[in-house]
């Protein structure tokens, strides 16, 4: 091993005294924070709030479907009582 790195582990790497109040820290540490907890209840109330929400939203307006509109590439006549409106568009 060269001198210089030797000299330099030496200074480096010699022994240090640690704080006095980093033992007071080991030998007392600080109280842990609790965590903050979302409670099932506060869930739930989103949940049935978002979901009323949405069904509000979709009863607001209903869609509207003509009887009586022409698929150009299908050539049917498109009416709310079959499945060519949701198969054919």
């Amino acid at each position: 091993m060269p001198e210089w790195l030797e000299r330099e582990l030496t200074v480096s790497l010699a022994p240090v005294e640690a704080p006095d109040t980093l033992r007071q820290r080991i030998l007392r540490p600080r109280p842990a924070i609790p965590a903050r907890r979302v409670s099932a209840f506060l869930i739930a109330a989103a949940m049935v709030v978002l979901s009323a929400g949405a069904v509000w939203l979709s009863a607001r307006q209903p869609a509207r479907v003509t009887p009586a509109r022409w698929n150009a590439g299908v050539r049917v006549q498109l009416t709310g009582h079959n499945c060519v409106l949701c198969h054919t568009l």
